[in-house]
């Protein structure tokens, strides 16, 4: 199984995080007014093995279906929230008895139980538990960088879309300027949100500044590959073809290092391949295509 793979499946707040993205990547590349289904729609369907196809806003879609286990079953995403949501919620009772409910300490199995409530549809409570890490992650002098970047951003992607995200993420910047350079991949992935909700809102310039930090501060493979996605995603929406194609294909050559190419890779390269589609260039998709013909369910 891909690493990144494993740790999503032991971590709900990060396996929340990963559906969204798909979601998002969809929105840099096709400009929707609204995600296709929900996170707790993509997790069931999943879950039971079916091709999702998602439509990417010219008539055609393309498909993602669950990483495979070592037998090739698909993995059973919905029983790891609905096995887990008991054992978290205990967790987190235990913790905040032992240390006090504004322990730092008690951060993680709070986030937990808020990505769990939110795939379970109990939208208010799990944004009260995320507001509660919120306060706790920019007041707490020590707290690791890390958690405290990833508790941000849970919170700000609890919000309404448009103007009061976009704020909270603005909000958040001195935060990741000051804790970025200890916790570099979890900064670079709250800049790239920051970028999605700016684009949502039409502001283009102000999106692409915050997807090139993103990049700036990118380490791990999946990181890179996802701050440069969006990087060029929000170039082809300013009509910026030149600086878009050179980070698409910068992309491409991330991707082709990778000895184990991760479903997220294997998503990317059909993404890109729609960019350079979007900017005329039919030839270099079909190119693309051919080249990276990722196997249903690759991980």
């Amino acid at each position: 199984m891909h690493p990144k793979l494993q740790r999503v499946l032991t971590d709900p707040i990060i396996l929340m995080l990963s559906v969204l993205f798909v979601l998002q990547l969809y929105w840099v590349v096709d400009h929707w007014k609204r995600a296709p289904t929900s996170p707790a729609d993509v997790v069931d369907r999943l879950s039971r093995g079916e091709r999702i196809d998602l439509p990417v806003g010219d008539g055609t879609t393309i498909p993602i279906e669950a990483p495979r286990d070592e037998n090739g079953k698909p993995i059973d995403i919905k029983r790891f929230f609905d096995v887990s949501g008991p054992v978290i919620e205990k967790k987190l009772q235990e913790e905040e008895q032992t240390f006090g409910p504004d322990d730092p300490r008690t951060v993680t199995a709070r986030a937990g139980v808020a990505a769990i409530l939110e795939y379970r549809g109990e939208h208010e409570r799990a944004r009260s538990l995320a507001e509660k890490n919120y306060d706790i992650a920019v007041h707490a002098p020590d707290m690791p960088a890390a958690a405290r970047l990833k508790a941000l951003q849970q919170y700000a992607e609890m919000l309404r879309p448009g103007s009061e995200k976009v704020a909270a993420y603005q909000d958040m910047q001195t935060l990741v300027i000051r804790y970025g350079a200890e916790a570099p991949d979890e900064a670079a992935a709250l800049l790239g949100s920051m970028a999605n909700e700016q684009l949502q809102a039409g502001k283009l310039d102000q999106a692409e500044i915050s997807a090139q930090e993103s990049l700036a501060l990118a380490r791990s493979h999946d990181q890179i590959v996802e701050s440069q996605f969006f990087l060029a995603g929000i170039q082809v929406r300013k009509g910026d073809y030149a600086k878009a194609r050179r980070n698409a294909e910068a992309i491409l050559a991330k991707i082709r290092e990778s000895p184990s190419p991760s479903m997220q890779d294997a998503l990317v390269a059909r993404l890109v391949a729609r960019i350079f589609a979007k900017m005329g260039d039919a030839a270099r998709a079909e190119e693309i295509q051919a080249e990276f013909k990722f196997a249903p369910g690759q991980n």
